[in-house]
């Protein structure tokens, strides 16, 4: 599949910076300073990950890395993994950085200029980004997944808000399953059992695993 870039209009980049600024200020704890609902749901979406993908020294691009929580989550379970985080906020990847040190990190956002080089990664992965409504969530979703299977060696991984939530709130966008399986997913050329889909971990969100 031919990638056509994902542009970010200015306002929709603004749109990110004005959902977390604030939280960056006022929030005393790490999820509440991204939007997360609690500490436990956002770790229990790295398990997804943790539990399935990683092993000691696999190499992980974490798009959208935020405060390198998942580099804390693999720290929890002993993994010591290759980790290179990006984020377009600025405080994000300092107050990252100032965490952690020995990692890679990058401010930037790699879906308008992408410093990376291909097929680099063994895991591209992302938590988050796609929950706030853009105006054209499924649109960038399928481009961002393109950019991530080019950085990917192995597996790409994400998850998604679900439509099945009960507590559906305003300014985030709610992902129907088997939409994302056939007017997304099925547009890349990988097999279907290649393609897994992880549900049961919390009621409003569901992960995207995909191997080439």
């Amino acid at each position: 599949m031919k990638r056509c870039p994902c542009e970010y209009p200015q306002t929709r980049k603004s749109l990110i910076y004005e959902y977390y600024r604030p939280r960056l200020d006022q929030g005393s704890l790490d999820h509440e300073k991204l939007g997360w609902e609690s500490r436990e749901a956002q770790f229990r979406r790295f398990d997804v990950l943790l539990d399935t993908l990683v092993s000691p020294g696999i190499s992980i691009l974490d798009v959208g890395c935020g405060l390198g929580n998942l580099l804390d989550a693999c720290h929890m379970k002993n993994m010591e993994v290759d980790y290179t985080g990006v984020d377009i906020i600025p405080d994000m990847i300092l107050k990252a950085r100032q965490r952690h040190p020995d990692a890679q990190w990058y401010c930037c956002d790699i879906f308008s200029e992408n410093p990376l080089c291909p097929r680099t990664y063994d895991i591209v992965y992302s938590s988050g980004i796609f929950n706030i409504d853009l105006g054209n969530n499924p649109e960038f979703l399928l481009d961002a997944i393109d950019l991530f299977l080019t950085l990917s060696n192995q597996y790409v991984c994400f998850n998604l808000l679900s439509d099945r939530s009960k507590d559906q709130e305003e300014g985030y966008f709610y992902y129907n399953e088997d939409m994302v399986v056939r007017r997304i997913l099925n547009k890349f050329p990988l097999k279907k059992h290649n393609i897994t889909i992880e549900s049961d971990y919390l009621e409003n969100d569901f992960s995207v695993i995909m191997r080439k």
